[in-house]
């Protein structure tokens, strides 16, 4: 293939003639080898010669690559042989080359380029967290060339000056290489970008949805005696593991446990809870928290004792507990106040008799009303649920002489604990008491 330009009185003089010169006509052209339209850039590395005439001259070229419109240039400093790697998104390009010692005018050859290379921006959907302010790249690729043009940010300008996207979501805004999410939109929102360079076209879609937080295994429900879970944030079909900041609230967001940074997370002593929330969080400051919600069951059960409470007039006054706790290491758990206000927090409780006062550890019978006998203290908390009486008795010898050995023998009154479990367990109709002096 070759070019052809037409050059006047550009030529030297012929051998011994010092007269005027008359208008010659000089025909330039550029021979490409091999001789094609098309040249595939990554496989052929054609060389080129320009010919005046009978004359070609393939030494001493000045040659550049400029674009389609001749107004870019896009290599330059080429001699004879043409590198047409490295063009990306050029379809056709055009030649241009002149030699200096003859004084000829550059010529321009037009030349297509196929397959077209391109930076390979990536067409797979993108999963983005609601951040109004985030910038999302337009181009996102694993070409190593890529890469690099992307890093460099000279490169990065020069390579996509032209670049132009559109979006059918309004509010997008685009910023050079750069997207900008609208600041007000449905959450989950999914729409499309398409963008423009030169020969070159490409799409994706954006999801934007909150993360999700996977737990492993992965049950409805979660057994407390047995289950606990690991954690995953995924974004869209991509899940990461931690270490996390791991947190677990109620569903009143009530922060049961928090600063869990060991896995897997525990999902036992979550008394009375058949629901709470798993809050994980990157340590990334600017991570957002990942919420997910569990089902309990069975529910684990404080077993606060249902036994009546016997107590004396002078007893009345004092404060009763809401929960006697029929488990040693239970009653050792919550002899922590922080911990006791923690699970507690949310303990609604009724009475038989108006006037009766809560705190979440204790019970207030009104002292406007101590001649009543009895009282029905109704409690729950979540999932757990518990019942107990209250008898006020007069303070008899009998239980003057209760009190004494309550406060003496401590050891006999375990053993006639043990009796008396026995007794009921016989059916005789033995009911066990609590008795306050």
């Amino acid at each position: 293939m070759s070019a052809k330009t037409i050059i006047k009185n550009v030529t030297a003089d012929p051998p011994g003639d010092t007269e005027q010169r008359d208008a010659s006509v000089v025909v330039t052209d550029i021979v490409m080898q091999p001789n094609a339209s098309t040249y595939d850039p990554q496989t052929t590395l054609p060389s080129l010669k320009v010919c005046a005439g009978p004359i070609c001259y393939s030494t001493d070229l000045k040659t550049k690559i400029l674009d389609r419109q001749g107004t870019t240039v896009l290599r330059d400093g080429l001699s004879n042989k043409i590198n047409l790697t490295d063009l990306q998104c050029r379809s056709i390009v055009l030649i241009s080359t002149s030699t200096d010692p003859k004084h000829l005018l550059p010529v321009q050859m037009k030349i297509g380029l196929n397959p077209v290379e391109t930076f390979e921006c990536s067409e797979a959907p993108r999963y983005v967290p609601p951040k109004p302010f985030r910038l999302l790249d337009l181009c996102e690729s694993e070409s190593s060339y890529t890469k690099a043009v992307l890093a460099n940010a000279t490169a990065r300008t020069r390579a996509f000056a032209n670049l132009t996207c559109n979006s059918n979501k309004p509010g997008v805004r685009f910023t050079g290489l750069t997207m900008h999410l609208p600041e007000q939109m449905e959450i989950p929102s999914v729409f499309e970008i398409r963008c423009f360079l030169h020969d070159c076209r490409w799409m994706f879609q954006v999801n934007v949805d909150r993360d999700k937080l996977k737990l492993i295994p992965i049950k409805i429900g979660n057994d407390l005696v047995f289950d606990a879970v690991s954690l995953q944030i995924c974004r869209g079909p991509k899940c990461w593991a931690g270490p996390f900041n791991t947190s677990i609230l109620d569903t009143n967001n009530h922060l049961l446990r928090g600063n869990l940074t060991k896995e897997p997370v525990s999902l036992r002593g979550l008394y009375c809870r058949n629901e709470v929330h798993l809050v994980a969080q990157e340590k990334d400051v600017e991570a957002e928290p990942v919420r997910h919600t569990i089902q309990l069951y069975p529910v684990e059960q404080l077993n606060c004792s249902q036994t009546d409470i016997y107590i004396t007039p002078a007893s009345a006054t004092k404060p009763i507990p809401l929960c006697s706790f029929t488990s040693a290491q239970l009653r050792d758990t919550f002899d922590n106040e922080d911990v006791y206000n923690t699970f507690f927090e949310g303990i609604q409780c009724t009475s038989s008799v108006p006037g009766t006062r809560f705190t979440k550890r204790h019970l207030q019978l009104p002292t406007d009303n101590l001649s009543k006998q009895n009282y029905t203290i109704d409690c729950k908390l979540y999932g757990c649920r518990w019942e107990f009486r209250i008898f006020k008795q007069p303070e008899s010898a009998c239980i003057v002489c209760c009190c004494i050995f309550l406060h003496v023998h401590k050891l006999w009154l375990s053993l006639l604990g043990q009796w008396a479990r026995g007794l009921m367990n016989s059916g005789s109709g033995f009911k066990s008491q609590i008795i306050y002096c």
